[in-house]
């Protein structure tokens, strides 16, 4: 089954963690195979830049019919890694302003 969006080359923000991230996303990325996000943002990489791959296959075995969706979990996930990582590490993630 082919997906419609997998052609798709998009460019959005998403929250997590209090945070705007941008990230770019295009839908078929190796033809038919792989879909790439790339994220920025420091809440989820020291750099502020991590790339993620997801086989086409897995998004849809997983339920996805939107890839903004798809990104909001995977950018969580990277959040909680990171904040996990820091933590074991004992770094103070940056304190964010409330108002």
């Amino acid at each position: 089954m082919k997906h419609k969006n997998f052609k798709v080359k998009d460019t959005f923000e998403i929250s997590i963690g209090g945070q705007t991230l941008k990230v770019e996303y295009d839908g078929d990325y190796v033809k038919n195979f792989l879909i790439h996000y790339s994220f920025y943002g420091r809440c989820i990489s020291s750099t502020g830049y991590k790339s993620y791959f997801v086989h086409q296959e897995e998004f849809i075995s997983m339920g996805y019919t939107d890839y903004i969706l798809c990104a909001e979990d995977i950018a969580e996930f990277l959040y909680k890694d990171r904040q996990e990582g820091m933590r074991r590490n004992g770094e103070i993630m940056e304190q964010l302003t409330l108002f």
